[in-house]
């Protein structure tokens, strides 16, 4: 009978190589122990059930001898590398430097396009409490994304897509509270023409 191709994560012993499902990095299982915080994960029973369960760190090394370390729940699947043994010579794979950006997953792209509407606010008009309301919002935006980013780090079991919806959600949450440029400037337009004489032929 042929093996199964995942494995929970408590099942995983040291040694085993494993392929998380999210960001597919293969790497050795170093370790498998309780996570230090009490994080809570809702793991899926045989009978479609779910209950509440504790988090493992799950640590462990790539084929190029990098440290790798996710938090998952025990029920988390993982994916069973066909490699059982560490390769004698490691395959050279892609450098990141030069990794175009239609390779990226479809997911990834639009988290980060998410990210960059967040942070693209509005040029205010050139009044100063524009200019001031425009700063605040950018640096509200700013601290969101980065603890945004913070909690993703720490939690690599949530749906990407989920991550860009609820990033999205939040800019229609926070609109610009002030006049912009674009608006000051039509504005300014309408005046000028309003003022302008009109020439009559007769």
């Amino acid at each position: 009978m042929s093996a199964p191709d995942r494995i929970r994560t408590d099942e995983l012993a040291v040694g085993a190589r494993v392929i998380h499902g999210k960001d597919w990095t293969r790497f050795t299982v170093d370790s498998v122990t309780p996570a230090k915080l009490d994080w809570r994960f809702q793991g899926r029973q045989s009978d479609g059930s779910y209950s509440s369960e504790s988090g493992m760190d799950v640590v462990g090394h790539d084929a190029n001898g990098e440290r790798v370390q996710y938090l998952a729940a025990q029920s988390h699947l993982w994916w069973i590398d066909a490699a059982t043994e560490e390769p004698a010579a490691a395959v050279t794979e892609p450098s990141t430097s030069h990794l175009p950006p239609s390779s990226l997953p479809p997911v990834v792209t639009d988290l980060l396009a998410a990210i960059g509407e967040a942070l693209d606010v509005p040029l205010p008009s050139t009044e100063v409490h524009d200019e001031r309301a425009a700063s605040r919002l950018l640096d509200r935006r700013a601290t969101y994304v980065r603890h945004y980013l913070e909690s993703l780090r720490s939690h690599p079991d949530v749906s990407l897509h989920r991550d860009a919806a609820d990033l999205r959600r939040y800019i229609a949450e926070t609109p610009p509270a002030y006049t912009t440029w674009e608006t000051q400037k039509q504005e300014s337009q309408q005046a000028a023409a309003v003022e302008s004489p009109v020439a009559v032929t007769g």
